[in-house]
Formats: C-alpha cells, structure tokens, sequence
C-alpha cells in the first residue's frame, strides 16, 4: 500500500465512522470532567476502545487510557493522543454551570 492509499484508507475510515466520533466529542463537551477527576470521559475512551478491540491500559497518571493498535507489518507508527480534561470558563458559549 503506497502512503498515498494509505491516507485515503484513513480519511475513508474516519468518514465512515463521522457520527460516532462527532458523538464522543458532543459528549464530552456537555459532561466536562476537571483535570485528574475525568472518571466519566476516561471511562468513554475505555470503552470505546474497548468496542474497537484494543487492548486498554487504565489508571495511567491517575485518569489516563490508552489502547495500542498492532500492525501485522513494520511500518509507520502512530500516536494520537487528546487532552480529556476541561477547563474553568464560566463564560464560555457552552459550559456546564
């Protein structure tokens, strides 16, 4: 698979699973979780991870999760990461009083 191909099959893929991951956002934005408190969200990520598969790790710098995806080739490695905890912004156009 050229890398080409490679980016296509990922774009494709992403598209493909739009709604969930637009679904996972929507929820985290209205149930926002203070930093080392994010039990709810990292219990989110586990499962949906969990749904696809992976392997999780949890309790990584007290709150944290991460599932590892292992190709049946070398190749190119990956990391995608996000930050799960919110911030205090009583003023912002969507916040949870």
């Amino acid at each position: 698979m050229t890398r080409e191909e490679l980016k296509q099959a990922v774009c494709a893929e992403i598209d493909r699973r739009r709604d969930a991951i637009i679904g996972i956002a929507q929820t985290m934005l209205h149930h926002p979780e203070l930093g080392y408190k994010e039990v709810r969200t990292a219990a989110l990520v586990r499962d949906t991870l969990a749904d696809l598969g992976l392997p999780v790790r949890e309790g990584l710098a007290i709150t944290g999760v991460d599932g590892l995806l292992q190709g049946g080739h070398p190749g190119p490695a990956l990391c995608i990461m996000g930050e799960l905890d919110s911030v205090m912004a009583a003023d912002a156009p969507v916040c949870d009083p």
